[in-house]
């Protein structure tokens, strides 16, 4: 039994992928689409270039090679929900260059909307076979062209996943964790564990939590070995025995302090001068004592505080801001006044900056005598005379003329041996011109803006007269809006970018609108092996036509005259029984028919070329 259902490679496809292969540079299919086969099953054909009727048409959801089978190269397309209301027939793959690479037919299937009550997925599958040999072929695989949901649903995945696939889905197998890459990881209760694969969990984080909780409050009711502070004192349970303790100090003062072993333990602290019980020892340290003082402060069994304390106050004192001795104290006066005269400071600096700020904002926007960037319109009254004094590299420059019916130089860039080096618009009562030369006229361009005008003009010119732009002397630039749609003879297979081949194929409206305008259906004749013929309009010589409307081929009616000769004493056939002798007129009719010669078809001598349409 011949096979119902396939797929062939168009003869595009044929070519490209050859090509690629030779090349090795890879072919590139970006899209797929499916048709309805215009309410009928279809038949692949090489000579296919589109589908019959193509319905719906998206990017390519996957390309990847089948895991059974490395030689196959799988495209499939996903339907979603809300697409539908259509039959599938018919599938195509098209490269980046909107051709059609491969073609094939499907069982009829119904894709629903989601609107209607029902909706489903909907993935179709091509699969494209290449051999070792230099065949290659493209084959649709039966069993899978349209997938179950299910099919497309990963299995469950654990912690010894695989990749794999088999005939009820697909699985992915997950990496496992590490501190150098994402993945799967397992969980830990452990404190002590010094794994860096595995994850803790809260009872772990919760444990070591309690100890720290422990450990610092320990800590908090000690003292640091290297000091702190206590707050409720100092208790001391025995005595330690005669231990001498001395401290030196740098700078005012030195002291010493002897624990001895009494009744009661105490500190003896004693405060003097260096070298000796004199004022002038005592006051080149800072201090203003004149006697030797020693102050004894004891603590009873229990620790509390029991002895007295002098506090000094009779220190060396200054209320300089200036001084820079290093043997005086600065008092609270001229701390403050050093601290007035810095506030003082950083107000007057502050007012300095906000004027300096101001000086530069004021200079930022100004532009500078020698050059500078200027961003926004620049608006200049009168006109500029002084050569070389204005450079214009990138953007554009408007100008407001209070008479626009005059002949107004807008701007102009002057150079070296009076070439300009930029462009001169002159403003007229009739439109705009642009010269390229000092003198302004020798316009090239022109854009005329007469009010019996609709449609905006371009006009282009390489010669001039001196008394006016005279269109005659001018040639009008045709906007490409106007040629979008109309068949052009392309000499070439391969379309250029921004046009399209006319073969009665359907185009994206969307994404080309004048083109709409100019084939409302969507979609463009089938120009291939066919003539143009002018539109009767009326005429009556092609009479009944409408624009665009296909006509067959046809012959003129038309007739033969056959001249016969006939001699004397020659018999003439006046039918099939009975005759004629020469000198009457007569005839015979039968069945015969005169020689003919031709072809299928009856055409003029012509030449084949591609007829292809820009897109717009």
């Amino acid at each position: 039994m011949a096979k119902q259902y396939y797929s062939v490679l168009t003869n595009y496809g044929t070519q490209v992928i050859a090509g690629a292969i030779a090349s090795k540079q890879p072919l590139q299919i970006t899209q797929m689409a499916v048709g309805d086969g215009n309410g009928r099953a279809t038949t692949p054909n090489s000579r296919n270039t589109g589908l019959v009727r193509e319905v719906h048409r998206a990017d390519i959801s996957a390309i990847s090679v089948d895991p059974r089978n490395d030689k196959q190269i799988i495209f499939e397309l996903t339907i979603p929900e809300n697409v539908g209301g259509f039959w599938i027939r018919e599938m195509g793959i098209f490269d980046n260059q909107n051709r059609l690479v491969a073609y094939a037919n499907c069982p009829d299937s119904f894709k629903p909307q989601l609107e209607s009550g029902s909706g489903k997925v909907q993935v179709v599958r091509m699969i494209l076979l290449v051999s070792s040999s230099d065949a290659i072929t493209l084959k649709v695989d039966d069993s899978v062209i349209f997938v179950t949901r299910g099919q497309l649903t990963p299995k469950k995945i654990t912690a010894t996943t695989k990749n794999a696939v088999d005939e009820t889905g697909h699985s992915h197998e997950i990496d496992k964790a590490s501190t150098s890459q994402a993945g799967i990881v397992e969980l830990d209760s452990s404190i002590n564990s010094k794994a860096e694969n595995k994850a803790a969990t809260p009872k772990a984080v919760k444990t070591a939590y309690d100890k720290a909780e422990a450990a610092n409050d320990n800590a908090n009711t000690r003292v640091s070995k290297s000091g702190g502070e206590m707050t409720d004192g100092l208790k001391l349970k025995a005595n330690y025995g005669a231990l001498e303790k001395k401290w030196d100090y740098s700078g005012f003062y030195a002291g010493s302090a002897t624990l001895n072993n009494e009744a009661l333990p105490y500190f003896q602290i004693h405060i003097g001068s260096y070298g000796g019980n004199t004022a002038g020892y005592a006051k080149s340290l800072g201090f203003n004592l004149i006697d030797y003082k020693a102050y004894v402060m004891n603590w009873n069994s229990e620790g509390e505080y029991a002895g007295k304390k002098e506090i000094l106050t009779e220190l060396h004192r200054s209320d300089s801001v200036t001084s820079a001795s290093s043997e005086t104290v600065a008092t609270s006066k001229a701390v403050k006044d050093a601290y007035d005269k810095a506030v003082d400071g950083v107000n007057k600096a502050n007012a300095a900056q906000t004027a300096a700020n101001k000086a530069n904002n004021n200079a930022e926007s100004r532009l500078l005598k020698s050059g500078g960037l200027i961003t926004g319109d620049l608006s200049i009254r009168g006109r500029l005379t002084a050569s070389n004094i204005i450079e214009i590299k990138e953007g554009s420059e408007k100008q407001n003329l209070d008479n626009l019916f005059g002949s107004n130089s807008v701007w102009g860039i002057q150079g070296g041996d009076k070439n300009e080096l930029g462009l001169t618009p002159d403003m007229y009562s009739f439109g705009a011109g642009i010269s390229l030369n000092k003198s302004g006229t020798k316009a090239l361009l022109y854009i005329p803006h007469k009010a019996n005008r609709s449609v905006p003009e371009l006009w282009i010119k390489t010669h001039y007269d001196n008394n006016s732009y005279i269109p005659s002397n001018w040639a009008k630039v045709m906007m490409v809006d106007y040629i979008v749609g109309i068949p052009l003879p392309w000499m070439l297979s391969i379309v250029p970018e921004g046009f399209l081949a006319m073969q009665g194929q359907a185009f994206d409206k969307s994404r080309y609108p004048i083109l709409a305008q100019r084939y409302p259906s969507g979609r463009l004749p089938d120009l291939r092996g066919e003539f143009i013929r002018g539109w009767d309009n009326g005429r009556g010589v092609d009479g009944g036509r409408l624009l665009l409307s296909m006509q067959g081929d046809e012959i003129k009616a038309h007739k033969h005259n056959l001249n016969v000769s006939i001699k004397n004493g020659t018999y003439v056939w006046a039918n099939e029984s009975s005759r004629i002798a020469g000198g009457y007129d007569g005839g015979r009719t039968n069945g015969d028919a005169m020689g003919n010669t031709g072809g299928r078809e009856t055409r003029p001598r012509n030449i084949a070329y591609q007829y292809i349409c820009l897109a717009g």
